[in-house]
């Protein structure tokens, strides 16, 4: 059995790329030293950012084996950072009231929010009384039509956008929180998520027809090691700005707010 003579410090060997399905490509690194040198190399010597770690001990030498998520399989090829990433896209039917139709909230947009509880009140007195003809547009008529015979809601799909994200410890992305609770249009959101665009299975300009409104980002722990960061975005019509901002915006959110009109023009 050989003895290690001179320097006994870990000495990496030829390196190996891995491609496993689902996972995507590795680099396999391997080190071999004297067995009382591996805690000093474990602390100092050891590249961070491995997704898995082998050490096979021996009584002369200690084989220290990391593999490292790499972009592609190309020599040379970057640290994968994050260790993945995946966008998915949820549908979720619920029941809105006809007030949320997108011709409605656009009649309603030209309007000045003092004028939100009068038209409400003229609505009412027409459904009681049964004269619609002191509704002011053609817009507020055809609501009429649809409340006097009691179609009161629709079913409306709300997409869920999420981006998954495994990363290390070591990682250089963190949960971003920079405008949570505001309202992104698709220019913004892309510009927020330059990898939406080439997510895999989505079509990222269909979502230009919505607004977003980001969530509060989720940072689990999955592993020893490795946390998954979550980021949803909630699509809609019409976000009212008295209660949700535009992304980028700096306002005071606790600041009250105008009398202002153009709830749908971010």
């Amino acid at each position: 059995m050989s003895q290690f003579a001179g320097d006994v410090t870990f000495k990496e060997q030829p390196s190996e790329l891995r491609f496993r399905s689902g996972s995507g490509w590795s680099n396999a690194r391997t080190w071999i030293g004297a067995p009382h040198e591996l805690d000093n190399f474990l602390d100092t010597g050891l590249p961070p950012l491995f997704t898995a770690l082998s050490i096979r001990k021996g009584v002369v030498q200690t084989v220290v084996e990391a593999e490292y998520g790499v972009e592609d399989g190309r020599n040379n090829s970057p640290i994968a950072d994050p260790i993945s990433r995946i966008w998915t896209l949820d549908g979720t039917d619920v029941e809105l009231s006809v007030w949320a139709l997108p011709w409605v909230q656009a009649y309603l947009t030209t309007r000045p929010a003092s004028e939100m509880r009068t038209i409400n009140q003229f609505m009412s007195d027409a459904l009681r009384d049964g004269t619609p003809e002191q509704l002011d547009g053609t817009a507020l008529k055809k609501l009429y039509v649809l409340l006097s015979t009691k179609q009161e809601t629709f079913r409306h799909t709300e997409h869920v956008l999420r981006k998954v994200q495994v990363v290390t410890r070591e990682s250089e992305l963190k949960a971003v929180h920079t405008d949570v609770n505001r309202v992104f249009n698709y220019h913004q959101l892309v510009q927020a998520e330059d990898t939406l665009p080439v997510a895999e299975l989505i079509d990222a300009a269909s979502l230009q027809d919505y607004l977003w409104l980001k969530g509060s980002p989720k940072v689990d722990q999955i592993g020893r090691g490795q946390f998954q960061i979550n980021q949803e975005y909630t699509s809609g019509w019409i976000f009212e700005p008295f209660i949700f901002q535009t992304a980028g915006t700096s306002e005071n959110v606790f600041k009250e707010p105008d009398d202002k009109t153009g709830r749908a023009s971010f």
